[in-house]
């Protein structure tokens, strides 16, 4: 079953690679900067500092990824530098997606547990060892489906605990997860979730809030708000929007937007194009 397709057609990975080579000083990033990072690790050790100070040390070929903007430096051990390729991601964290809440502040995964996924790296090293044409082309899309591959195995061998992610690593939930994403504009009831995950309500609403955090109708909720972003963010009008994400009104759907939000569409929407704008 495919779990990440509906996702991705209302937030879709994005990334731009900004640094490939050897790291020979401590190089600092901002969550001011309103993207997320992925830092591949090829070969030597590296320090990971974060905003408070804490320091976790990398001394294996291995991924790191930010899902969320982090403030963050990257350090190298020893004065011979670290092997790095450094991209900035962007997983719809502005648009409520369920994937940002799922993932931990630094996901690390050695490049070892990782074989589905040598090919495709070994594609983002040749690239960025090399100037060629259309370099910078080639590996962002390379790390854009790096970043599919990760979270698919993420997924298949349920590595985290809690989370949506998790949620759909989950045999028995996963079909009533995919449901609400694949229809948000359903007027679904637990009852009814309940069915297609082949368990009692009371049984389903239990295991779902501890696999992930949450309880079904509040996901649901956190779902339509997240699909009801990207719609905005693509120019859809608000009485529409409010039809296809369940709503029976737009004054339903302004109320609930404002409640988990904090503000209207309309608003919400003028500060994301303000802050594109700056």
């Amino acid at each position: 079953m495919d779990h990440l397709s509906t996702l991705f057609t209302h937030f879709t990975p994005s990334a731009r690679v900004f640094f490939t080579g050897n790291l020979l000083e401590t190089s600092s990033f901002a969550a001011s900067e309103g993207h997320g990072h992925l830092h591949v690790l090829r070969a030597g050790a590296v320090q990971l500092i974060d905003r408070s100070g804490v320091s976790t040390t990398y001394d294996q070929p291995c991924l790191l990824l930010n899902a969320r903007p982090m403030d963050h430096r990257l350090q190298p051990v020893t004065g011979s530098g670290t092997d790095l390729v450094c991209a900035a991601i962007d997983l719809g964290s502005e648009l409520n997606n369920p994937l940002i809440v799922a993932l931990p502040a630094t996901l690390h995964i050695e490049l070892a547990a990782l074989p589905r996924l040598a090919a495709t790296l070994q594609m983002l090293f040749e690239e960025a060892g090399q100037e060629d044409s259309g370099q910078q082309a080639a590996m962002d899309r390379l790390t854009e489906y790096l970043l599919v591959l990760l979270l698919r195995h993420v997924i298949s061998t349920g590595s985290l605990s809690a989370g949506i992610l998790a949620g759909l690593s989950d045999e028995r939930l996963h079909k009533s997860i995919k449901a609400m994403h694949d229809r948000p504009d359903h007027p679904w009831t637990l009852e009814e979730l309940a069915e297609l995950a082949a368990l009692s309500r009371a049984r389903f609403a239990s295991r779902f809030k501890t696999r992930t955090g949450m309880t079904p109708l509040n996901y649901l909720t956190h779902w339509r708000i997240g699909v009801a972003c990207s719609m905005l963010r693509k120019g859809r009008r608000i009485e529409r929007i409010a039809e296809a994400v369940g709503y029976g009104s737009q004054s339903a759907f302004t109320r609930v937007f404002t409640r988990h939000i904090g503000t209207p569409p309309q608003e919400w929407l003028a500060r994301k194009r303000d802050a594109t704008d700056q």
